[in-house]
């Protein structure tokens, strides 16, 4: 019996999904651990959706696979889709000679896009089972009718969209039969086909006029039509061999449905010759439509209605009317109406689901939020740069003005109150000692990361050298595989680096400590808790007059203040630029990601700090301007106070010298406390990244020195196992003496070709934003560069492995790495 037809459903065998990508999101969004949960409930809705027999509940199937999908495309967005180490395993869905173990009808690929296309086939085919089921079940419900003809043209949508998305996510492989954009093609005109039949019966329902009637049959005709000429195209790969019958069945059928139709249009014009035509064709399409496939209860039904009606036409026509009946090919043909289209694949086809990792930008936004945080880091850190220098060149020509301790000295003060302030501010961020202390714990810091680095290189080039004495050994043509001082170069760039990056930090430690013994004398009597300690210092001598009420003085003074205001502004600005807000940036990016697919981040991310940072940059100019007047200003007011106070040749000259060293030494305390608080963190972040990168080239020299021990069984078993110790005690950096080579006899077979490992350097955890960028070029610590190794590799990089999951001392892999071929 012709009834509707419901797509099969792909079968998976069962995976784990909860170590493969916790350790992706590890990799690729610095170790967090909150998604934990969410990737073990991302599991078990793969399990929910791909459990055996759930074929036998297509609504509880369809609804699995939706909730499934939904959550697997939001994740797939976030991840680079095809470095997922999972192995996705799906039967093709006409597949039924062979076994669901059996691997002749399987394909394997690690790809979050293969697993989402073969979900997406699923869902076109869940959706289809569901309508079908609903009309086989009763084709007069009026609510089953409504609820299939959406399902179908939904089912439809997917099919198309399936046409394009199958290919990209196979790549170069040879699609299964279900993927195969020509079977795709033909499956979704069926589904148009079959919601065009659903609104049919619908219309009957409704009693649609027949002239309408007939154009709806007559478009449900040629959709089958279409199925049944792309059918006889691939004749030979066309998986269903049943369905061929039925479909051409329902295209003759329909076609003989719209044919009662329009004679029934023709009766309502009293063109009965014309009717009889119609009938005619339509009782013999029936006829032939049955030779092709038993008809469904409902087609039976319009097939008697026909004969019936023929029977009577005809009788009236030979007792009545008397017409022509003409041939039937000089009749014009029926109208098509079509009802139904492919529906668009749905961003979500749950719409109230909930991202269960929300948090994790979009891999696209995430590439753009990136570029947008480096750039932001330098911006930040050239402009609060900027300002400390302005700050700086401030506070150097008002202490060489002795201000504003000049303005507090007058008889009878042993020490002004700027000075004393200054002192205790010294004293309570620990004074000369505290400053001498982390001085003295550079060279154990800059030593620390030496030796790392040391340990590092040395590891690299022990493993070379093993690797040259094998290739001596054996010669080029059996030691095939890929030289290690080609795959160790970006190791070594790396390497050095970092030599540069702690040679540069040396230089910066140096000046640190040439400050300090310019002001070690003044910062020390800062230092001290005795008042007396800095008064016994001053030069003697001075009996000056107290000039606070002239007016040169009390301009100062207003000036003074001004001075602090401004230090105090700068210090908010400061703040502006550290906590600047991109929130809402990331926002944008998502949504853009979301709504195009894509993002222009270059625009995006030059937009962005234009509208947040513009307004700062402006203040800061601003501020700048400020500073060169108050400057100017100064100079002038201060130099009519020093004609006031007698000169540069009067007694206070020596007394205001001091007061000068001493507000410089103050400066400078701030200065170095900054500097060696930022250095010591800055040599703590780097070991961190040495650290790491030592893990990865112990990773990458362990997979070498196990493929050269399996490499050299194959070449040498006698000597294997010596050659192998031979390596172990080999770390002194100094090359083995070469073994003579064994003789192969003269019928030897050919050797093994190594297999080609390739070990590219994962990026290193980007260093968070941090005092670095605060530095003046020339006074600070650099910060360590995170280079791109990847931009000489196929775009999109290397497919995932790991070649130490099964090694002692597991570490996670870096993106990029490529599995070796299989022996």
């Amino acid at each position: 019996m012709t009834n509707f037809i419901a797509v099969p459903l792909k079968k998976t065998s069962d995976i784990d999904l909860v170590k493969p990508l916790k350790q992706l999101i590890s990799t690729y969004y610095n170790g967090d651990e909150s998604y934990n949960d969410s990737i073990e409930q991302l599991d078990k809705l793969r399990k929910d959706a791909t459990f055996k027999g759930i074929e036998n509940n297509p609504t509880s199937a369809l609804q699995a696979l939706q909730r499934y999908y939904d959550q697997l495309k939001l994740f797939a967005s976030k991840c680079p889709i095809n470095e997922v180490p999972i192995n996705f395993k799906w039967k093709d869905a006409f597949d039924r000679g062979y076994s669901f173990l059996s691997s002749s009808s399987s394909l394997i690929i690690q790809s979050l896009a293969y697993e989402r296309v073969c979900v997406l086939f699923n869902l076109a085919a869940a959706y289809s089972n569901v309508a079908a089921t609903a009309l086989n079940e009763d084709v007069h419900n009026e609510h089953a009718l409504q609820l299939a003809a959406k399902y179908f043209q939904v089912s439809s949508g997917i099919l198309l969209a399936l046409k394009t998305e199958a290919p990209a996510a196979l790549g170069q492989r040879s699609p299964q039969t279900d993927l195969n954009p020509s079977i795709l093609d033909i499956l979704h005109y069926l589904m148009l086909a079959q919601a065009q039949e659903a609104i049919y019966v619908k219309a009957t329902q409704n009693n649609m006029s027949n002239a309408n009637l007939a154009k709806v049959a007559s478009q449900c005709s040629d959709y089958y039509g279409e199925c049944y000429k792309l059918i006889q195209i691939v004749k030979s790969i066309w998986p269903d061999k049943e369905w061929f019958n039925q479909i051409q069945a329902k295209q003759l059928a329909y076609s003989a449905i719209s044919d009662f139709h329009q004679s029934a249009v023709a009766s309502t014009a009293k063109k009965f010759g014309e009717e009889i035509s119609w009938l005619n064709h339509s009782v013999d399409s029936f006829k032939q439509a049955e030779a092709k496939s038993p008809l469904s209860e409902f087609l039976q039904t319009c097939y008697k209605k026909a004969v019936r009606r023929q029977e009577e036409a005809i009788k009236e026509n030979d007792f009545i009317y008397h017409a022509r009946v003409p041939e039937f090919r000089l009749l014009e043909s029926v109208e098509r109406f079509s009802l139904v289209k492919p529906a668009p694949l749905p961003v979500k086809f749950l719409p109230d689901t909930s991202d269960l990792f929300q948090g994790l930008l979009p891999l696209k936004a995430q590439q753009a939020w990136q570029k947008l945080e480096a750039r932001k880091q330098e911006i930040t850190g050239q402009e609060i740069a900027s300002l400390q220098e302005a700050s700086t060149t401030l506070n150097g020509v008002l202490a060489s003005l002795n201000l504003p301790a000049s303005l507090e000295d007058a008889p009878g003060v042993e020490l002004p109150q700027s000075l004393q302030d200054k002192s205790k501010y010294v004293r309570q961020k620990g004074g000369v000692q505290y400053v001498s202390k982390l001085i003295g714990e550079l060279p154990d810091l800059l030593k620390r990361n030496l030796e790392i680095l040391d340990e590092i290189d040395q590891s690299i080039r022990n493993e070379e050298n093993r690797d040259n004495a094998e290739r001596e050994k054996f010669g080029k043509d059996k030691w095939t595989r890929t030289a290690s001082s080609v795959l160790n170069k970006a190791w070594k760039d790396y390497v050095e680096k970092y030599r540069n990056i702690i040679k540069n930090a040396q230089a910066a430690d140096e000046k640190v400590k040439e400050k300090f013994h310019n002001h070690e004398r003044e910062i020390a009597l800062l230092s001290n808790e005795s008042k007396e300690a800095i008064a016994n210092a001053i030069p003697s001598g001075y009996q000056g007059h107290n000039y606070s009420n002239a007016p040169c003085v009390q301009r100062l003074r207003q000036l003074m203040q001004e001075v602090a205001s401004l230090k105090q502004s700068r210090e908010d600005l400061e703040n502006k630029f550290k906590n600047a807000d991109f929130e809402s940036i990331k926002s944008k990016f998502i949504e853009t990601v979301n709504n195009e697919g894509s993002v222009d981040d270059s625009a995006m991310v030059a937009e962005s700090l234009g509208k947040i940072f513009g307004p700062l940059q402006k203040e800061a100019r601003d501020s700048k301007e400020r500073q060169e007047a108050l400057i100017k200003e100064i100079q002038s007011v201060n130099q009519d106070f020093v004609e006031l106070k007698g000169g540069s040749q009067s007694s206070a000259s020596e007394r205001d010298a001091f007061f000068s060293r001493l507000a410089a030494a103050h400066d400078s305390f701030n200065d170095l406390l900054r500097h060696l608080q930022e250095g010591t963190k800055f040599y703590n972040d780097l070991t961190q990244l040495l650290v790491s990168l030592q893990s990865k080239v112990d990773d990458y020299c362990y997979a070498r020195k196990t493929e050269l021990e399996e490499l050299n069984k194959t070449l040498d078993p006698s000597g294997s196992k010596s050659a192998s110790s031979q390596y172990s005690s080999n770390t002194a950096g100094t090359t083995p003496s070469p073994a003579q080579p064994a003789q192969q006899p003269a019928n030897a077979p050919p050797q093994p070709q190594a297999p080609n490992y390739f070990y590219p350097p994962p990026p290193l955890p980007n260093m968070p934003f941090s005092a670095y960028g605060t530095y003046h070029p020339g006074t600070g610590y650099p910060m360590p560069p995170q280079p791109n190794y990847y931009a000489a590799y196929p775009q999109g990089g290397y497919p995932p492995y790991n070649p130490y999951n099964t090694l002692p001392g597991q570490h996670p892999p870096g993106p990029g790495q490529q599995k070796p071929p299989s022996s």
